[in-house]
C-alpha cells in the first residue's frame, strides 16, 4: 500500500535532490566519501517506507514521523554547503498541502 500521494510526492523529490547533490559531489576533485555515504543512508529506505504503509500501525503520522527521522541522519551542518534533506522534506510536504 501506497502513502498518501502528499507525502510520496514530498518523499521522492526530496530523494531526487539528495541524488543530485550525490552526483554533483562525485564530480568534484576533492569528494568528500564520508558525506556522500551519510547522505545515501539518509536516503537508503525512504522509498520503500512510502510503498509499504502496511507496516505503520500508525498510518501516515508514524511514517512520517520515520521518514523525518531517517533524513535526520544526515547531518548537514557538518558539510557546508550540504543539502538539508529534512527541510526539503518539509518545505515540499508544506507545498504539497496547498495543492
Amino acid at each position: 500500500m501506497l502513502a498518501s500521494k502528499r507525502i510520496l510526492n514530498a518523499a521522492l523529490y526530496t530523494t531526487h535532490r539528495g541524488l543530485v547533490f550525490i552526483r554533483y559531489q562525485t564530480l568534484s576533485p576533492t569528494v568528500a566519501v564520508e558525506c556522500i555515504t551519510s547522505l545515501a543512508e539518509a536516503l537508503l529506505d525512504i522509498p520503500m517506507m512510502v510503498q509499504g504503509m502496511q507496516y505503520f500501525t500508525g498510518g501516515e503520522e508514524e511514517l512520517l514521523l520515520a521518514i523525518r527521522r531517517h533524513l535526520a541522519r544526515f547531518d548537514h551542518s557538518k558539510w557546508p554547503g550540504s543539502i538539508n534533506l529534512l527541510h526539503v522534506f518539509e518545505t515540499e510536504l508544506e507545498l504539497r498541502q496547498i495543492e
